[in-house]
């Protein structure tokens, strides 16, 4: 969601969109492109950098969750 540009709930390539270089979104869903090869639980390291006056990096892992095929 960028409710400064009106987006709301629209899919986009991650890279694709991070080559607009975008200002930070109120809110940013991540969707795998690909399932995993088989049932399983998962966690997520995401990583976060930006030029920025109070955070140039943040970094957090997801709790994890299980994906089934």
């Amino acid at each position: 969601m960028d409710i400064e540009k009106n987006i709301y709930y629209e899919k986009f390539d991650l890279k694709t969109y991070l080559y607009t270089k975008p200002k930070v979104p109120t809110e940013m869903t991540l969707i795998l492109k690909r399932a995993p090869l088989q049932t399983s639980n998962f966690k997520f390291i995401v990583k976060y950098y930006q030029n920025g006056k109070d955070i140039n990096y943040i970094e957090f892992e997801t709790n994890s969750i299980e994906i089934k095929v």
